[in-house]
């Protein structure tokens, strides 16, 4: 239920709540009998004590979120996995807090309509249990998010998922095989220069341990995100770094944009950088094996050879110098620094 909506999580949790109270009111069933003061004072005394665990929650909610952001600009590959505990944070906070206020308002009734003897054992049953709901939820939202291991876990099942979206798009060996024949002439020209070296190198992959299989697939990776980065550097003027760019805006921007990577692959694309982003902070529990890397590794240059065909880009001439990102912050001001440069020399001539 942890993954389920927040309104379907209230109202599971609201039934919780309802069935036990009207059975204990209908039954009569009192398994402790209370005096009134006593009543009184633990209902009153639970609704403070709610009420200020529902306020440290808040404040400790806003804590989470700003170490979670400085994570992520420390480290954009992250930012997957932490937008998930985000999530998951949000989630449990919401509920913790509407579950609070349920509880509360069943002790005020208590207090208010305690000479009503027809309401008291429902309010009383209902402020007991969903304060028991409560701190469930509360230890829940405090494991599930200030957990040390809550990045990892996510992170994890970031990886599940974007394993999940990549099945549709990851080709059968055996398919590809067939397909390769019928080609335009473009096509067996690319195929020639350089995919049929594809075949031995993914034999020579899959023969590799899971330690230089998953190396290959980074090298890989990092060689397709330098040219998508050159790549945007042709339309946007500079070649952005992981600080001043992340990869996943890179490839809206050529996608949606500059219309350099089709929009069928985009989707693609995105999956595969989270693929990426996970296994780099992958944890010793994952479940993933060398042939599904490999798969990877050669979705990879797939991907390379249809932004090819599509936008013509020729990828081996993408290595000449483009202008760096220190230069570009320099540039705002060059017209001052030739101002100053001016007013030197003549106060030289002078």
């Amino acid at each position: 239920m942890k993954n389920s909506s927040i309104s379907k999580q209230l109202f599971i949790y609201t039934i919780i709540c309802l069935i036990p109270s009207v059975i204990i009111a209908f039954f009569k069933i009192y398994p402790i009998l209370l005096t009134e003061n006593s009543i009184l004072y633990l209902h009153a005394t639970s609704a403070q004590v709610i009420a200020a665990l529902v306020a440290l929650s808040l404040v400790a909610y806003t804590h989470l979120n700003t170490e979670l952001n400085q994570k992520v600009n420390i480290d954009t590959s992250l930012e997957d996995a932490i937008f998930l505990t985000k999530i998951n944070a949000f989630k449990d906070l919401t509920i913790t807090i509407l579950i609070g206020v349920l509880s509360i308002s069943a002790s005020l009734l208590v207090l208010t309509l305690f000479k009503y003897t027809i309401f008291q054992d429902f309010f009383m049953s209902m402020s007991f249990i969903s304060l028991l709901i409560f701190t469930y939820a509360l230890i829940r939202f405090v494991h599930r998010s200030f957990s040390p291991e809550a990045v990892q876990n996510n992170n994890d099942q970031v990886l599940e998922e974007s394993k999940n979206e990549l099945k549709d798009f990851i080709p059968d060996p055996i398919e590809e095989a067939k397909e390769i024949a019928p080609q335009t002439a473009h096509m067996e020209e690319l195929k020639t220069n350089d995919f049929r070296k594809l075949p031995s190198e993914l034999e020579e992959l899959e023969k590799k341990s899971f330690s230089d299989t998953l190396g290959s697939f980074f090298i890989a990776f990092s060689s397709f995100e330098s040219k998508l980065r050159k790549a945007y550097s042709r339309y946007n003027g500079f070649v952005p770094n992981n600080r001043n760019g992340s990869l996943r805006n890179i490839v809206n921007e050529l996608a949606i944009n500059f219309g350099v990577i089709p929009l069928n692959l985009h989707k693609e694309i995105l999956s595969l950088v989270k693929v990426r982003n996970s296994l780099a902070h992958a944890s010793h529990e994952t479940n993933i094996e060398p042939e599904e890397i490999t798969r990877y590794i050669q979705l990879i240059h797939e991907l390379e050879r249809k932004i090819d065909l599509h936008t013509k880009l020729n990828w081996d001439e993408m290595s000449h110098q483009y202008i760096q990102p220190t230069t570009y912050k320099v540039t705002n001001k060059i017209s001052e620094i030739v101002d100053d440069t001016q007013s030197t020399d003549n106060a030289t001539k002078n």
